[in-house]
């Protein structure tokens, strides 16, 4: 934004000296933002697995990972309207499609094993699957995320069963 600024107020190029400055300053900010963003794939797929050993779920849902997966999102989402500014187009564009490829394959995963009913602590499970539908909400907009609850809370609302 500051940067937007600056070149409406006054022709930056015409200062060498704050061209350069701002221009490694871009730099910086671009590296920065696809680090960060570059993971999110990685970190949605890390935060919402829920593990299980021998039919049971083992582990617990880790709110400091979902925290962690939640920012690269919203960073990534964020991102967008920067794509100019910023040299991160490319990024951007392909960390979206993972995201999306990633959200839809892990939030049908954890769905199913909502709906087998067999989750012997369906509380892991459930926590999982809310943490995938806020991201849902993120990336598809509130109708899908609705939908999604919807279905969660349907499926909740049928008594668990045990793997037999």
């Amino acid at each position: 934004d500051i940067a937007r600024n600056l070149a409406l107020l006054f022709s930056v190029e015409s200062v060498s000296g704050w061209f350069r400055r701002l221009g490694g300053a871009k730099v910086v900010m671009s590296e920065a933002v696809t680090r960060r963003i570059e993971t999110a794939a990685g970190l949605v797929r890390r935060a919402l697995r829920v593990e299980t050993t021998g039919g049971e779920y083992a582990g617990r849902f880790d709110a400091d990972a979902f925290e962690d997966a939640e920012f690269a999102v919203r960073l990534s989402i964020e991102a967008r309207a920067y794509t100019e500014t910023l040299a991160i187009n490319e990024v951007v564009g392909r960390t979206r499609k993972q995201i999306e490829n990633t959200l839809e394959v892990v939030s049908e995963k954890l769905m199913a094993d909502l709906k087998s009913g067999q989750a012997l602590d369906r509380r892991v499970v459930t926590e999982a699957v809310d943490g995938a539908i806020r991201l849902n909400a993120l990336v598809f907009g509130e109708d899908f995320a609705g939908a999604l609850r919807k279905s969660r809370d349907n499926w909740l609302a049928k008594p668990a069963t045990r793997a037999g």
